[in-house]
C-alpha cells in the first residue's frame, strides 16, 4: 500500500525559488516552468509557477509571472504522465506541462500524485 503524501508539503516547498512559509529562507533551486493549453489546444498560460499539494483537491499550480496570480488545479482523476524532468496532466478542460530543473525534482511530485491517486 502506498505511503500517504506528507501533510506539511516539504517535498513541494523545495521546488519553489521563493520564500517558504516555515523558515522564510530562500531556496537555491531553479523555478518550475509551466505550460497550459486549453481544451481547444490554444496556449492559455506560460511561465514560472509554485506548487502546493492538497490531499483532497489535487495539485495547485500558481503562476508567478502574472499580476493576476492565476491558479490551476490538477485533480486526481486526470491522466498523469512523467518522462525524465517533464510532468504532464491531461483532463477534458486542459493540458498542463510542468518542466522541472532535473529529474530529481520531478520524481517526488509524480510519486506524491500517484500515492494519493492509488
Amino acid at each position: 500500500m502506498p505511503r500517504p503524501p506528507p501533510q506539511n508539503h516539504d517535498a513541494l516547498q523545495q521546488q519553489s525559488s521563493h520564500h517558504s512559509a516555515a523558515g522564510m529562507q530562500k531556496s537555491t533551486h531553479q523555478p518550475i516552468k509551466v505550460i497550459v493549453f486549453d481544451k481547444d489546444k490554444n496556449l492559455a498560460s506560460f511561465g514560472f509557477c509554485k506548487l502546493k499539494f492538497d490531499n483532497e483537491q489535487g495539485l495547485h499550480i500558481q503562476m508567478l509571472d502574472t499580476d493576476l496570480k492565476e491558479t490551476f488545479t490538477v485533480a486526481f482523476e486526470g491522466l498523469c504522465m512523467r518522462k525524465n524532468r517533464y510532468l504532464c496532466f491531461l483532463s477534458s478542460e486542459n493540458a498542463i506541462f510542468l518542466v522541472f530543473p532535473d529529474i530529481t525534482k520531478c520524481e517526488p511530485i509524480y510519486n506524491l500524485f500517484l500515492a494519493v491517486r492509488f
